[in-house]
């Protein structure tokens, strides 16, 4: 398998004391910058106007991975509305750009171009409202289909039926007193 030393799988690398005295100082930054209800603002205003993630974390001296860490996981609604108005902004760009191509001042190659990478960054900044869909939902009832239907309709009227209809007992046969020789000899078939 694996070395004695290595970590067991699906474990992230295991920080030694100095790394994590590294780490420590981003932490402090990113408790203040999310108790800064004026920092934390920009930040979003950031993101919505399309600074990348990397950038702001470095302009607020924050490691890039405890900052993405932290806004996705404890800001996740404030995260993903700033990165909709991105994706909104490039859409109105993209509309603006589609009037500049009609109105002849870009040319439809570089305007086609220009459009295709704001959409995929739109795409990728709310998948939800840009996202190409990748399932279309339809519901359609074949022949198979309706067969089935029908066969459990009918299994539901039967269990409906079975629920409402009055049961004779039946006695068992081990329960019910047979007759023996010692009992009725004259009653026996071969007598």
């Amino acid at each position: 398998m694996g070395s004695p030393t290595a970590p067991p799988p699906n474990v992230g690398p295991v920080m030694n004391s100095t790394q994590a005295q590294a780490m420590a100082p981003g932490r402090t930054k990113m408790r203040a910058l999310l108790a800064d209800r004026e920092r934390r603002a920009r930040v979003w205003d950031q993101i919505a106007e399309g600074m990348s993630v990397a950038d702001i974390a470095r302009l607020n001296g924050i490691p890039y991975l405890i900052f993405y860490r932290v806004i996705k996981d404890q800001c996740g609604d404030e995260y993903a509305a700033a990165r909709a108005a991105y994706a909104d902004s490039l859409v109105k760009k993209n509309l603006d750009l589609a009037d500049s191509i009609e109105a002849g001042r870009v040319g439809a190659p570089e305007g086609k171009a220009a459009s295709g990478i704001r959409q995929w960054y739109a795409e990728r900044a709310d998948p939800d409202t840009w996202g190409q869909k990748s399932s279309m939902n339809v519901h359609h009832t074949g022949v198979i289909g309706l067969h089935m239907q029908a066969l459990r309709d009918f299994q539901q009227e039967q269990e409906v039926e079975a629920e409402d209809a009055e049961f004779e007992e039946v006695v068992d046969y081990d329960e019910r007193e047979v007759p023996t020789q010692q009992d009725d000899p004259a009653g026996h078939p071969l007598l």
